[in-house]
């Protein structure tokens, strides 16, 4: 069965109408040593979630840039921003974007 929506019902969820909040119990054990003997005793903490429901109205997305030619790309240009140069046998170098262009 597909549904576009659900609702948790439960006493730790209440909803608002541009959001939800849930409190959750985070329970776990403490172990230590004492006098040779291994203790244990239970340790609760609590969390506040708070999730906005609305969807916003404007997103970006940026398409490639994570790829080999937008890390090209974005690479050259902190290069020429900062103007780093380094040293070959055949002279000093200075970034350009050649590479993005025949790659």
């Amino acid at each position: 069965m597909l549904t576009r929506q659900f609702k948790i019902k439960s006493p730790n969820v209440v909803y608002h109408s541009d959001s939800i909040v849930s409190d959750y119990t985070y329970q776990t054990t403490k172990t230590w040593v004492e006098d040779n003997t291994i203790c244990a005793a239970p340790v609760s903490q609590r969390y506040k979630f708070k999730t906005c429901s609305t969807v916003p109205k404007l997103g970006c997305m940026i398409v490639g840039l994570g790829g080999n030619n937008g890390s090209t790309v974005v690479a050259g240009t902190i290069a020429n921003r900062e103007g780093i140069t380094w040293r070959t046998k055949d002279g000093i170098q200075t970034p350009n974007y050649w590479g993005s262009v025949t790659q």
